[in-house]
C-alpha cells in the first residue's frame, strides 16, 4: 500500500475509509495466496524434474539379469526404492509446510508491529476516547487482538525468532492499546 493511498483514505469518511482498507486487505491477501500457490506448483514441478532425471540416470546404469529370481531381485529393489521417495517426498512436504508457516509468521509479526499499525492504533484509540470511533472497527479490533494473541503464542514457543524480547514487547503494546480502545468502545467488557 502506498503512502498516497493511506493519506487519500485517511481523508475518507470512516465507512468509506472501512470498506477501502477491507479492500486493500483482502487484494493483499489474494496476491499472498497466489505467490504462495505459485511458489509451491514451482518446487514440485523442480522436484519432478529432479525424480525423473534420476529414474532416467538409473535406468540407464541398471544390468536386466535374466530369470525369476532376478525379476524378484527387481520388484523388491523397486518397492524399497518407492519407499524411501514417499518417506522423501513426505519429508519435503512436512519442511515445505514449515517454511511457509514460518514466513506467515514472520509476515504477520513485521505487520502488527508495523509503525503503520502502532499509528491506526494510537488513533483509533484517540477517537474512541473522544467517542468518535465508529462501532465497524469492532470486527477488525477483535481480529487483531485474536492475531495478536496467536502470533505472541507462536513466538513464545518458538526459537527461530532471534529478536523475540522485543517483538513480544511491541505485541504487548499493541495488545494494550486494543484493550483500551475495546473497553472504550465496550467491545471487551
Amino acid at each position: 500500500m502506498a503512502s498516497d493511498d493511506i493519506e487519500e483514505i485517511k481523508k475518507l469518511p470512516p465507512k468509506e475509509r472501512l470498506k477501502r482498507l477491507k479492500e486493500l486487505e483482502a487484494k493483499r491477501n489474494e496476491a499472498e495466496e497466489k505467490r504462495e500457490r505459485e511458489a509451491k506448483e514451482a518446487k514440485e514441478l523442480l522436484e519432478r524434474s529432479l525424480d525423473e532425471i534420476k529414474t532416467q540416470e538409473i535406468l540407464e546404469t541398471i544390468d536386466v539379469p535374466e530369470g525369476d529370481a532376478a525379476i524378484e531381485q527387481i520388484l523388491e529393489q523397486e518397492d524399497q526404492e518407492e519407499l524411501e521417495r514417499k518417506v522423501k517426498q513426505e519429508k519435503d512436504r512436512q519442511e515445505q509446510a514449515q517454511s511457509v508457516q514460518d514466513m506467515q509468521s514472520q509476515y504477520d509479526i513485521d505487520r502488527l508491529t508495523s509503525y503503520e499499525t502502532y499509528n491506526n492504533l494510537q488513533r483509533w484509540l484517540e477517537e474512541s476516547a473522544d467517542g468518535r470511533l465508529s462501532d465497524e472497527y469492532e470486527g477488525v479490533l477483535r481480529s487483531m487482538y485474536g492475531e495478536i494473541n496467536m502470533v505472541q503464542q507462536m513466538v513464545r514457543a518458538s526459537d527461530v525468532y532471534h529478536s523475540s524480547k522485543e517483538v513480544l514487547e511491541k505485541l504487548d503494546a499493541a495488545k494494550d492499546m486494543l484493550k483500551k480502545i475495546g473497553y472504550n468502545q465496550n467491545i471487551f467488557e
